[in-house]
């Protein structure tokens, strides 16, 4: 029934729309974290196959919203990446949305801005979980108070070595392992 006033951020992910009473726990959970004043996201994986009316039900509750390419083509009835995720943009007026690209990185719209992160390249073992990883990345980069691309860019490399090994559990002991992996990074995350 409350809600810790000391949470910084809410993850939400779609699939607990599919569950009972899903929908409704949903928004009551965004509701309630846009009321504490943490920064809400939501993956819309499951909500964009299953429960796409939901979607316009989230207006003005999420701040960062993230899906896949297949996923926004259902919702939206689009491929385009552009014209896609400025939809995605204009219904639910978040902070931003990340596009999950798989081998091609991803998209992000801020601002109304369109940008293109680009992949980190690896050799990939198994993608389970990378959409997951992806998401972490880039809510850790945002708690940091990262730009959004710059935590796109995080999310990037998250999603990559993940899929450097098999199943969902392949990640990073700690950050030095992942800016190890991926230099880059260190230009982002030398002042956090």
């Amino acid at each position: 029934k409350s809600m810790n006033t000391r949470i910084a951020h809410v993850h939400i992910s779609g699939y607990m729309a599919l569950s009972k009473d899903g929908e409704a726990n949903i928004i009551t959970l965004a509701k309630r974290g846009k009321e504490v004043g943490a920064m809400v996201s939501i993956d819309l994986e499951g909500i964009a196959t299953e429960k796409p009316e939901l979607v316009h039900r989230l207006k003005g509750y999420v701040d960062y919203v993230f899906l896949n390419k297949d996923e926004m083509t259902y919702l939206i009835g689009v491929s385009s990446i552009e014209e896609g995720i400025r939809r995605i943009y204009e219904i639910l007026k978040p902070s931003a949305v990340f596009l999950k690209l798989g081998s091609q990185g991803s998209a992000i719209i801020t601002n109304d801005k369109v940008l293109r992160i680009p992949p980190f390249r690896v050799e990939v073992v198994d993608t389970t979980g990378a959409g997951d990883a992806f998401n972490a990345g880039v809510i850790y980069g945002l708690m940091l108070n990262l730009k959004p691309e710059e935590a796109a860019l995080l999310g990037n490399a998250m999603g990559a070595y993940s899929c450097m090994g098999y199943g969902a559990r392949h990640l990073p002991r700690d950050i030095n392992e992942l800016l190890s992996k991926f230099p880059i990074l260190n230009k982002i995350l030398k002042t956090r």
